[in-house]
């Protein structure tokens, strides 16, 4: 999976593909325990939050080999250059751990 900047763009079907699992470290024993994943865009004042329990189409939930698929094409997003949170959750980390932070832009061309 790539570590530099994810680009985004709207309007298209387009998904981003995080690997969630660095380095042999794991956040939580098994991704089944993961109750919720969060993207937090940040950018100067604009800041988007999206999580897979209320977006479960655009944010799911890891897969077997921790990879958390994002499919933000088709949000209301300003276009920009973000930086981008990736926050885990489970029944021992209710408010989440910080998994990954990397740039992300966000465009329509």
């Amino acid at each position: 999976m790539p570590k530099g900047r994810e680009i985004v763009y709207l309007g298209n079907d387009n998904t981003v593909r995080r690997q969630i699992l660095e380095q042999g470290i794991v956040p939580v024993s098994d991704p089944v325990t993961i109750t919720k994943v969060e993207i937090v865009l940040v950018k100067g004042s604009d800041r988007y939050s999206l999580n897979s329990t209320d977006n479960p189409v655009q944010v799911k939930l890891p897969d077997v080999d921790w990879i958390v698929e994002l499919a933000l094409g088709d949000q209301s997003i300003v276009e920009g250059d973000y930086s981008a949170t990736l926050v885990l959750f489970d029944a021992i980390n209710d408010d989440g751990i910080i998994i990954q932070k990397f740039p992300m832009r966000i465009t329509s061309v």
